[in-house]
């Protein structure tokens, strides 16, 4: 079960998610080149209705071997969509840690409180700088709470914001990244099946979720 990996080593599994959720989008992508090719083969001396209708046959047919792809598909982005809140930044540096201990990170985190509250609006600053060298996102959410508390920090806003952004958890946002795609490979498969199921392209939607799903144009 994927939300059972992803709950155990959440990176490593649901980067592996990524190439599953792009093969199934080939194999989409190749049944409805095949379902074409025949609609296309069809004979021409046929009636407009009888045409219709042997397309609509061949449709029918497609979406049914498509099924079983486009639900795996499915439940793919719903674990994603619902993974994706808890890899935020703002979710990571909720969680973020002085110490796995809980009795360690506790006393840690009501030392760095303590200290902070003692500590000048612009030190503040110089504080974070340290917590960035350290990679410390535990220290940088500690401070950025602190300097929201001050009534001075609007003169110090612009600094401290500039420099807040260099908090990133690496990890936290590659695993944003697969998720994000995971979705998107699955809203493009969605646009390419409804395209072939009323037999009418749309470009612009195709395009829209070729980017969502990280395809360039020729891969759309």
């Amino acid at each position: 079960m994927l939300s059972k990996i992803l709950s155990t080593n959440p990176h490593r599994s649901n980067a592996m998610t990524v190439p599953s959720q792009k093969a199934a989008l080939a194999q989409v992508q190749r049944l409805i080149a095949a379902g074409n090719d025949r609609i296309a083969k069809l004979d021409p001396g046929l009636t407009a209705e009888a045409r219709r209708q042997y397309a609509q046959d061949i449709r029918d047919d497609v979406l049914k071997q498509i099924s079983a792809t486009r639900d795996d598909m499915g439940k793919r982005r719903q674990v994603a969509r619902d993974a994706l809140p808890r890899y935020s930044q703002e979710a990571i540096r909720r969680k973020a840690k002085f110490a796995e201990d809980p009795a360690l990170d506790a006393q840690l985190r009501m030392g760095t409180f303590e200290t902070l509250k003692r500590t000048a609006t612009p030190q503040l600053i110089a504080h974070l700088k340290d917590a960035i060298e350290e990679k410390s996102v535990a220290r940088a959410e500690a401070i950025r709470l602190e300097f929201q508390s001050r009534d001075d920090r609007n003169d110090y806003s612009l600094q401290f914001s500039a420099l807040f952004g260099a908090v990133i958890d690496p990890e936290a946002k590659a695993m944003e990244a697969d998720l994000t795609q995971i979705d998107g490979l699955a809203a493009h498969a969605e646009t390419l099946i409804h395209e072939f199921a009323r037999g009418v392209s749309d470009p612009a939607q195709r395009l829209a979720t070729a980017r969502m799903a990280g395809l360039d144009k020729a891969a759309a």
